[in-house]
This record gives C-alpha cells, structure tokens and sequence, in this order.
C-alpha cells in the first residue's frame, strides 16, 4: 500500500491529535485553522527567512503531500518527507521558483484528495455488495472477494505521470531496462521528424508522449489492479452468476481513469501552447545528441562557439556591465546580481591576447604573467605602495602594502607577537576583508595558517584575480546587505588592513557580520583608520578629535557585541571575541543595542540572506565550539568536530568512515592524475564537498582547495572549517564568485545527480570551463548515466577526456579524466 496514509479520506480523526498550536502530531509543515478546521501548509526556504505558501487543505493528508512536493524541490535527498516511500511518484516543478512549486504541490494535493474520494466510493459500494452476497450459511472464505486499497493509494502515480509529461519536468519513472524497443521505435521516429522539419519533430514527439501517457494509464489499470479471479466472477453455491451491481466501484475507477487521462491532454495543451513562457531558447536538434538509458535520452549540445574577446575576464553574477541596473547604496551594486537565463552567455569565454601557462607554485607567490593579468591601474595607483610591480612581461610582487611598506614579513612579524596563537597551530583558519592582491594571505601560508582573501570586483579591477594567479585562495566578494557565504562562528582570526569599510555605520551591521563568522575565542585585527590615531591623523586629512571619536565609537560597539580588546602596538589592535556566553545576557535588556537576533534568523543561513542588525549568539550548548577547545593544527584535520552531529545522518562514525574513504579515493586519482602532488596542480576546487575529505587527503601536496557545499545541501560546512579547512557556500545553477582561469583542478562528486532536477547541466559544465585554467584538469565522478553525456559536451569545450573505473570497480559509477585545452579567440592577434 501507498504510504500517504489510511486517513486521506478526511481530517477529523487527525485533527483530534493536533495540539493548541494547530500542528499535527505526527505530519511536517502543516498546521490546522481553528476557525474552518481546514489544514494549511508551508515550507521555510533553504538558508533564507522566507516562507512559501503552498495552501489550504480540506485534509492533513493533502497538505503534507503538498509539503513533500516542495521539501523534495528545495532539499533534495536530504528532505525530511511525511510520505518517505512515495517520493518517487510526486512531481517535480518545472524550476524552484515559489511559483511552480506551488504548481506542483497543489496537484499533488488534488491527485490525493481525488484517490481518497474514489476510495469512500469503493469501500460503500463493496460493502453494499457483501450484503448483497453473503446470506446465512454462506462461509465468507471460500469467496476470494478482494478490494485492492493499493490500486487506490497509489493512483497519484497516474495523475503524476500524466502531469509530469504535460506541464513540468521529466517525471521520476524507471522505464524497464529491457523495454529497449520503445526507446529504440522513439529514436527512429525522431530521426524521421529530422528531415521533415521541426514543427513536425515537435507534434510527433508530442503525440509519443501521449501515447505513452495512454500506455501508462491502461498498464497501471492492468497491472496494478489486483482483483481476484474468482471474485471477480463470483457465483451463488447454485451456479448462477452474482448479478452485476449498478454502482460498482471498477466502472467508477474505470471512468475516472478516462477523465483523469483526458484532463491531462486538456492542460497540456494549455501549457504547451504556452511553452515559450518557460523556455527562453531553443537548442537546434542537429546540436543535441540522444544519450542515456532507463528514465529517456539526456539531450546534449555538442558545439559551443566562442565569446567575444571583451569577455575574457568576464564574472556573470559581478559584471560591471549590469552594476547600473543596480543602487549605489552601501554599494550593493557589487554584491551577487546574476543574469536571467535569457540572458545567460551559451559561449567559451576566451583568454587575453597573449595568455601564458600561469607560473608555477610557489614561484607564482612572487610573480605572474602581465598578459595573464592586464590590467595597469592597480600598477600605476598602487606601485609607490610595493603592492606589485611591471618588470619587462612579468608583474613582481615585492609584498607591500598600505599599511605594512617595510614589507608584509615585518607586518606578521609584529602580529605574531600580539597574537601568541598564530605560532602554536591554535589559530588555522583567517578571513582577509579588502585583501589587495592577497600578501598577508600569502605570507600566512607559510605560517600554517589558511586565508579565504575577499575582496569586490571594484576599481582596483583584480585584487582577487591576482590572488588566484599568485596561487592564494580568494573569492569575489564584498559585505554591504547580504551575510558572507560561511557558516556561524568558523573563522579563528579576520583582518583588515585599511580595508575601507565603515565598521560603524549603519547601526554596525557590517561589524555584527564579523562576529557571526569569527568563532569564539577568535581574534579580529585592524589596522588602519582610526588606530594609532594620535600619531596618524595627519595624514588622513581628518582631525584628531574625529578620529578619537570614530576610536571611541569603535571601541563601544566592539564591547556592546562582546568583544574584548586583546593587544594593542602601533598601527594595529586586536580584540577577540569572548568565550563566555554571559556576556550576552545583557542584550536581554530591550534597551540594548545591537539587540540578540530572534529564534527566526538562522546562524548559518548565508545565502542571499539579507545582513541584520542584531548579535548571533553562540549556542552554549556546543562546548568544542571556542578556539581554545579545538585541537591544534595539524591534529585538528582529522579529529571530529562536535558539530558534525548537527549534520543529519552525521556522527563520528560517519565522520571516520568519510575520513578513511577519501585516503583510498585520492590514492586512486593519483594513480589516474599523476598531476597531482606536482607543481603542475596548485589551485583546486571540491565542487560538492561533504566534510572536506578529499581535502584532508591531499593536505600534504603543495596545493590547496576550496570546499563547495551546495546552498541547498544540509550544512556541512561548518564541520570543514572546524577541522581546518575553507570552503563556501554556493548554488551550482549559478556562476561562482571568481575570475574566469583561476583553477587548476575541479573536482566533481556525483554533483549532476544530485542537482541535475535544478541546475541546467550545459550551464554547470561552462562554469566548469569558465573558472578552469587552460592545461586544467578536471575529476568528474558520476553516475554512469550522466557520464557519456558529459563526455559528449566535453568535447564541445574543447576537453579530453578519458573514462576511467573507480577505485573498487562498481559499474554504475564511473570517474572521467578531463584536460582542458589551450586555446585563442578567433579576434586574438
């Protein structure tokens, strides 16, 4: 029997259950109205504040279906479900906009709620027959009569199949791996409506569709209804044939499997009429290649022309080309603003006139490709400062600094001497706010300590693209209204140079976002306006009196947010966040500022989640949360953190066993990569991390990786940056926040089956080639039925790529090898 339950005839009984809150006792995300006693559900996005509305329910069992639809879109694998062994028969919207989410629940809803319908029918009619029937003196066993409520539990899977193939996106069916000659008819038939033009391809693949849809309508009938033999030709003890009932409840399902049928083809006709509303560009069929087995083809575009040459250092989602659609405001114009998909580029972006293979690590550290990098402003502006330096095609970087001109060895020099922790392996992970061309990050690395360099896509033009070629890790990336992209209390120490950000203003906010991502016992270092104002003011064309009133001001809201001052020498001061959660039981106080944040704004949501003004507070409950609780580098990489018990599913068994699994993996992709270990490999990037283990494995090789956790993933990230790794959340059906060439190495596990029901798979595969470097590599990890297709449109990159087994040989994964291949615009002199 279906699992959306026995009571989806009605409510009251589960009403009855549900307490003073309205909430069910036993379903997720419905609650029950007490003026109409009607059930309403809704489900929180992912990492966001924001509700969406799915409906009003005559019956718990319709909203928690509802709620399924919409848990299944926004979370994957990963969702909590009310109906776990029906998931593979609910619809999936056509994309996760609020809209069609809504779409689908609501005719998940509407298949259930007529199921349960057809059911009162059935029961009333079997019953009504039984009276019929059974007589005194007649043994009820040897009359096979057999209702089958599983006939009628699962018919949302025909609803659901019909509507999956008018009005949303490809349904969940596992077609028979033998079926082979259907697929085999359906290819024929398409490569027929080749040479008789498109219109015709589209009608006739239609009217397969429809036949198909009319081929499950009568096989779940068949097949599914499992009425017996002998009652269904039930006789009296006499012979004579049981006289048919007039309301029997087969002609009732029989008649509603026909309207349900003919519904179907009526709205998809409507929809597809309409069919230019949700798709904004048609592939030409000659670009497209049939691949794949058992739910239908994956369709493939096998060609990708080349962008324009004034795309080479194109960022889709930070492009100055679009900053004036955008307010000026905090300068919100240099957050994330990505193109609509209309405007998506379909094209290879192109490397400058000239492109060199990048200098190899850890020369790169002090010197690049000028033609890699072209741009002279920052050379011009920023040369009497040592930042770089142009000599003959190379730019030089001497390791200065606006506040650190002696160079950036002296500057850590004197920090390590404030901050004792930065020498012990006690510190490990820092954040570096307006990062320049990322020399402090840089000269940490050979300190034991692993810096994320941040900084805007602003006038300077490329302090994170020469952070990248230098081989330092940095994102693009900027706080002005929404949170960074890292989870609560993971970074051990931030700093900021000068960086230029009003930390007072705006009711500290920008501050207040410091705080969330330093964990407790972490430090935070200025440097720059207003320390050391008594000797500086001079020269930064202010007067003494406002600079020790912006000190000042600094200062009380430092200690307001709990922050203590640590250190203190020159033109840098320290403070460190307190261990001791007492401290915010001031903020109780309603007369406080900042206020606590409320229970509705969660810690880790980071994307796209609008800054507030108010102090995430650490939760008390995690003791090893506080730095002085972690164990030191390198012990810490494999020690596993409290918080991974957070992680559903997560636990230090769980943990272990991720641990020792990707020292074999690695083992094996050096074997298939010998790349790796090599200066050939300096830059790399986990694409869809779990707890940063391929990381851990290859910690000892000269090269570093930024860890990826996808947006709509449960939040492992937190347990990465506990053992001392970086990473970033991100949403694979957008563009990444770098420069396009700054990675060596892109490593990919099981990403499109995880995000291929949301994230277009061309469009993943050219940020791929965007982001990677010309010679990169690529470790794509896959199920095999994504792989030739991948294979296929890696080609159309102009990759190689190889097929390989996996460590263990099992054939339904496979891992491709993939090399990207240098190449100039057509424009290129």
């Amino acid at each position: 029997m279906s699992s959306f339950g026995a009571n989806s005839t009605g409510g009251g009984s589960s009403a009855s259950n549900s307490n003073n809150t309205g909430r069910h006792p036993v379903y997720k995300g419905i609650r029950r109205r007490k003026s109409s006693g009607k059930w309403v559900s809704e489900i929180r996005e992912p990492r966001s504040p924001n509700r969406i509305w799915l409906g009003t329910f005559p019956t718990p069992e319709m909203a928690a279906v509802a709620y399924d639809v919409a848990a299944l879109a926004l979370k994957g694998r990963d969702a909590e479900l009310n109906f776990p062994n029906s998931a593979s028969s609910l619809p999936v919207p056509a994309t996760n906009s609020p809209r069609n989410i809504q779409a689908a629940a609501a005719c998940a809803a509407a298949a259930l709620g007529a199921a349960g319908d057809a059911l009162l029918g059935a029961r009333s009619s079997s019953r009504e027959a039984e009276n019929n029937y059974l007589t005194p003196g007649n043994n009820n066993n040897n009359n096979e009569y057999f209702m089958d409520e599983d006939l009628i539990f699962d018919m949302p899977n025909v609803i659901m199949n019909m509507a999956e193939g008018m009005l949303l996106s490809p349904p969940r069916l596992n077609l028979p791996d033998n079926d082979d000659t259907t697929g085999d008819k359906r290819n024929r038939e398409i490569e027929k409506g080749e040479k008789n033009g498109k219109d015709h391809i589209e009608e006739e693949n239609l009217w397969v569709y429809k036949t198909w849809l009319i081929y499950i309508c009568i096989r779940h009938v068949i097949l599914r209804g499992k009425l017996s033999i002998k009652s269904y030709n039930m006789k009296h003890k006499d012979g004579k044939p049981y006289p048919p009932n007039k309301n029997s409840w087969k002609v009732k399902l029989a008649l509603m499997v026909v309207v349900l049928c003919g519904f179907s083809f009526y709205l998809g006709g409507i929809f597809c009429s309409e069919k230019e509303t949700y798709v904004t560009k048609e592939v030409n069929r000659e670009d497209e290649t049939p691949i794949g087995n058992g739910a239908g083809p994956l369709q493939t575009k096998t060609t990708f022309t080349e962008c324009s040459a004034d795309y080479q250092d194109y960022t889709p989602c930070t492009d100055p080309r679009r900053w004036k659609k955008y307010g000026l405001h905090r300068l919100t114009f240099m957050e994330r603003h990505c193109p609509p998909n209309f405007e998506r580029k379909e094209c290879l972006v192109p490397p400058p006139d000239g492109y060199k293979v990048p200098i190899r690590w850890p020369k790169s550290k002090n010197e690049c490709w000028y033609r890699n990098v072209p741009y002279d402003w920052i050379n011009k502006q920023k040369s009497n400062q040592h930042w770089l330096v142009k000599e003959g095609e190379k730019f030089i970087f001497p390791g200065g600094g606006t506040m650190f001109p002696n160079g950036v060895g002296k500057y850590v020099d004197l920090m390590e001497d404030l901050i004792p922790e930065m020498k012990d392996g006690t510190i490990r992970t820092a954040i570096d706010t307006g990062c320049g061309v990322a020399s402090w990050g840089g000269d940490l690395l050979d300190r034991g300590i692993l810096t994320v360099s941040l900084a805007p896509r602003d006038n300077h033009e490329a302090q994170v693209q020469f952070a990248l070629e230098r081989g330092i890790p940095a994102v693009l990336g900027i706080i002005s209204t929404q949170r960074l992209p890292f989870p609560s209390n993971s970074f051990d120490m931030a700093h900021c140079s000068r960086c230029l950000i009003p930390w007072t203003e705006f009711g500290g906010v920008y501050l207040l976002e410091i705080h969330r991502i330093l964990r407790p016992g972490g430090f935070w270092v200025l440097s720059g306006p207003p320390v050391n104002y008594e000797n500086r003011w001079r020269g930064w064309n202010t007067t003494i009196e406002e600079q020790r009133s912006d000190y000042e001001k600094l200062q009380d809201l430092l200690t307001s947010m709990c922050f203590k001052l640590f250190n203190k020498k020159d033109d840098i001061a320290v403070w460190q966040k307190l261990t001791d959660n007492s401290c915010y039981k001031k903020l109780d106080n309603p007369d406080s500022y900042p206020p606590k944040c409320d229970d509705g704004t969660e810690p880790d949501s980071a994307w796209y989640t609008p800054l507030r003004p108010c102090v995430v507070v650490p939760n008390p409950a995690t003791k090893k949360l506080k730095l002085n609780a972690l164990a030191k580098w390198p012990e810490r990489l494999h020690v596993a953190p409290e918080r991974v018990s957070d992680v559903r599913g997560g636990s230090e068994g769980a943990f272990k066993h991720d641990d020792s699994k990707w020292k074999v993996r690695a083992k094996h992709y050096k074997k298939l990569l010998p790349a790796i270990g090599t200066e050939k490999i300096r830059n790399v990037m986990d694409m869809n991390t779990l707890y940063g283990g391929f990381a851990a494995a290859v910690v000892e090789d000269p090269l570093w990786v930024m860890n990826v956790v996808s947006s709509y993933a449960a939040n492992t990230l937190s347990v990465v940056y506990d053992r001392g790794l970086i990473g970033t959340f991100h949403d694979w059906c957008e563009a990444f926040s770098t420069y396009p060439r700054t990675y060596d190495l892109l490593h990919l596990d099981n990403l499109f089956t995880a995000e291929s029901h949301r994230c277009e798979m061309k469009y993943v595969l050219l940020e791929m080639d965007r982001i990677l470097r010309p010679n990169g590599y690529a470790i794509i990890r896959e199920s095999s039925y994504f792989i030739d297709a991948i294979a296929t449109m890696a080609k159309g990159m102009r990759w190689s790529c190889r097929k390989e087994d996996t460590e263990y040989g099992v054939q339904n994964e496979k891992i491709l090898i993939c090399q990207k291949k240098l190449w100039y615009s057509k424009e290129s002199s």
